[in-house]
Parts: structure tokens; sequence; C-alpha cells
């Protein structure tokens, strides 16, 4: 018994001492590592942020761009805050804003620039490695802190996997991983915001297009947004069509400001699209986009605006989703009713039984049996998808258009009717039969009179025999 009692003994301070040496050399090893990496950087490090870049290649103006704080009202929780909000200013060669995203990653990259290894203990082949008159160089400082901070960047190793640098205030050559100039070398345009209009969208009370096809005013009121007309307007698509150019980006800058011969040169002269912004504030924003400029086979768009008349180019998409019309950006909604309104459905395809449906909880019955509809999606699937129908293509046809034969209302494929929670009146809905290379269909809600175009996907949730429905 003492033996064994021994042994165990034995075998735990074994143990012990194996997971000691092996905790301790683990953390030694972690450490030894954590200090390589520490000392692998070029940089000291500071817990407050880059407030300043300046980048200058050879033969051109240095690029400086500044970090600075705006304060922002924010609303949170019901109480008013106010809260600092970074952004990056271009200060030379022209005053704009700069990329708050590009900008942030340049900073970071400067932050944890590491040397791969020390090429040369002093800076006596400085030439050799391309350092006495460097091709791109970079300079920083960090907030509060008027020490100038920098690297210089020469040739690249033979293999171009590495590149030469000599850091400011320090007497030696290192290699760094030529990923870390590809990160930190960046042009005016790489680093400059490319917005075209950076404007918030509730700052945006009126918009009005001017083009050779199209001509219209928006007005946004209480309920949502109207042609000037009085025509309801889809408040999703005008959304989108705003964000279009408020998200939208310029491909090139080809003039900072533009002169009368310029916007000759670039086809603003005869403006192809003039799309205005009316705001809050009464002031206008005014984007133009000229006639097209035909180089070869290629076609090119220039645009300006009113904040700075910089002339840019611009993707063709954009300039065809801007020069959109009335029938697209109209509200086509066919019916004023929502999903969770209609709580009793009949369905019926024609030569087929008609059946009602009753909506409790969520959950559909068969109102012959009372039993529960096993697949209650497909008659949901009836119900949204004419809540949210649009009508496409073409206005509404009315019974006596030239056109109204060839819709086929008057020999109807399907049958919906559908009844309201609220005590309002039916809508029977005729529905012809699909066209499976479009899957539109035309659908009546008033017996005929009125024929709308619209997509026909829900007709594969009418049932033809009620075991359809009610089986797994």
């Amino acid at each position: 018994m003492k033996f064994f009692k021994t042994t165990i003994i034995l075998a735990v301070v074994a143990a012990i001492a194996v997971f000691a040496y092996w905790y301790f050399e683990v953390k030694k090893s972690k450490e030894k590592k954590a200090k390589e990496e520490k000392e692998a950087l070029l940089f000291e490090q500071k817990d407050v942020p880059i407030t300043k870049i300046i980048f200058i290649r050879k033969g051109e103006k240095p690029v400086v761009v500044v970090r600075k704080v705006k304060k922002v009202k924010k609303k949170e929780n019901g109480e008013e805050k106010v809260e600092e909000q970074p952004y990056w200013e271009i200060t030379s060669p022209v005053k704009t804003l700069g990329d708050l995203y590009t900008l942030k990653s340049i900073a970071d990259d400067i932050k944890h620039a590491k040397r791969v290894e020390v090429v040369w203990n002093d800076l006596s082949k400085a030439k050799e490695y391309g350092l006495d008159n460097p091709d791109f160089s970079l300079r920083f400082y960090y907030k509060d802190d008027p020490k100038e901070r920098g690297i210089d960047f020469g040739i690249k190793t033979l293999d171009q996997k590495k590149v030469f640098v000599k850091v400011l205030g320090q007497n030696k050559i290192y290699a760094l991983e030529s990923s870390t100039l590809e990160s930190l070398n960046r042009s005016l345009f790489d680093i400059r915001d490319k917005t075209i209009a950076p404007i918030k969208k509730d700052n945006v009370v009126a918009v009005t297009l001017f083009s050779a096809m199209n001509q219209f005013k928006l007005e946004k009121k209480q309920d949502g947004w109207y042609f000037s007309d009085g025509t309801k307007a889809s408040d999703s698509r005008v959304d989108l069509y705003l964000g279009s150019l408020r998200w939208g980006d310029f491909n090139e800058v080809v003039k900072e400001k533009g002169t009368v011969q310029d916007f000759k040169n670039y086809g603003l002269d005869k403006p192809r699209l003039i799309l205005t912004y009316h705001l809050k504030d009464g002031k206008n924003f005014v984007f133009i986009v000229g006639d097209p400029i035909k180089e070869a086979k290629t076609t090119y768009y220039y645009a300006t605006r009113s904040t700075d008349n910089m002339i840019f180019e611009v993707k063709s998409d954009l300039v065809f989703r801007l020069d959109s019309n009335k029938f697209y950006l109209k509200d086509r909604h066919i019916f004023d009713f929502d999903f969770d309104d209609v709580n009793k459905l009949t369905v019926r395809k024609m030569g087929f039984n008609k059946f009602t449906f009753i909506k409790k909880d969520d959950k559909w019955y068969y109102e012959e049996n009372d039993k529960e509809v096993k697949k209650s999606y497909r008659l949901d699937g009836i119900v949204r998808a004419l809540s949210d129908a649009e009508y496409e293509e073409t206005e509404p046809i009315k019974r006596g258009d030239p056109n109204y034969a060839s819709t086929g209302i008057d020999s109807p494929k399907y049958e919906v009717v559908m009844y309201f929670k609220n005590g309002r009146k039916p809508i029977k809905v005729k529905v012809t039969k699909r066209n499976e290379k479009t899957m539109k269909v035309y659908i009546s809600p008033d017996n005929g009179e009125t024929v709308y175009l619209t997509a026909g996907y829900f007709v594969d949730n009418i049932p033809e025999n009620i075991d359809d429905l009610m089986k797994e």
C-alpha cells in the first residue's frame, strides 16, 4: 500500500513538473514571439489616431490628407446625444473629401507595418537600394504630436516579393513585403471620396428630371412622393432612384474645375440629362450628363455637378437608370388592401371545383369540414401576390380599347374571391391563362371592365383538387 501511495505521489509530481515545464516554455515562447513582432514594427505604437498623412511621389505634388471630427446629433432610447464622427479631408493638391474606409485602412497599415529583415545597418547603400531619391514616400503625424514620422520606398527585390525601405530618423535599410507598398502607395483618385452626390435621403424634398426622353418633377409630402400632377409615386422605387445617384461613384476625374471650353469638349454644352435635387435648406444639387462622346467603338459619358464644377466620367448604366420615366416611378399597385386584411378566400381553376377557406389565428381551414389546410403557404402565396400586385409594361386596359380582346379576360382560367375582416365588400378577381414565356397574366378586379398585366407566379398555388392542399 505504501509503495502504491508513493507511486501515485511521484506520478502527480511528474505531471505537475511536465505541466509547469510546458506552461513556462509555451509562455516564454509566446512572450518571445510577441517581443519579436513588436520589435519588427517600423513605428512606435500610440493609442491615438493618425491625423495627417502625406503621400509624396516623384514629379508630382504631394497629396495631403487630414483627419477631422464632426459632431452629429443622434437619438438613442428617446434621448438626443451628440456623437463624434471622424472624416478625412484632402487639403492638397485639391480640396475635397477623402474616402473614409480607404484612409482608415491606410492608417491601420501604417501603424502595423513590419520589417522582414534588416538589410543594412547604416544608410551608406541608400543609392544602391533606390533610397537616395525614392519614387514614393509617406509622412504622417499622430494626434497632438508635432513629430513627423515616415518611410521612403526604394527598389524591389528581383522576385518582386520584397521592397527596400528606410524609416525617417533611423539609420538602417530594411526589407518589407511588397504588399505593404501596394497598400500604402495610393493615388489621389484612390483616396478621394468618389461619391457623386453626398446627400442624405431625408434632406431631399423634391427632384426634377429634364432629358430628351423624359421630364418630370417629384415632390415629397407627408404620406410619400407625388408627381406634380398629383399622381402617387412608388416610395420604394423613388428611394432606389434617388439612391442611384447618392450611392453612385464616378470612374475618373478628367477636370477638377471645368472651364467653358472643357464643358464643350466633354459634351456638357448639350446636356443629355439634367437632374436636380431640391433640398430642405432651399439649396439645389444639380447633376448634368453631357452628350455621349464616342471614341472608336466605345461610348463615354461625362458629367458635372453644381457643388464644384468638376468634370468626371460616369458609367453608362447609371445614366440609363437616371433617365427614368413616370410609368416606372409611379405607384402601380392594383389593390389597396394588406395581406393581413383577408380572412376568407375562394379559389377556382375553371373546369374544376370551387374551394373556400377560412383564416383563423394565421392558419387556413377548409370551410366544408373545418379541417386545417396543411399547405397554408400556398393560400398565403395567392393573397400576398395579389396584395402586392402591380401592373407592368402597359397602362390599365379598359373594355372597348383596341387591344382589349387580346387580353383574353372574357375567358378567364382562374377566379379568386377575397373577403375581408373589416366588412369591406369582397373582391372577385378574374385571371387569364399564364403566358409561360413571360410568366405574366391579365387580371381584372371589376368583372372585366379594367384589365391589368401583372406577374403570374401565384397561379401555381391555385389547386385543381382539395387534396393538393390538405396533404403534407
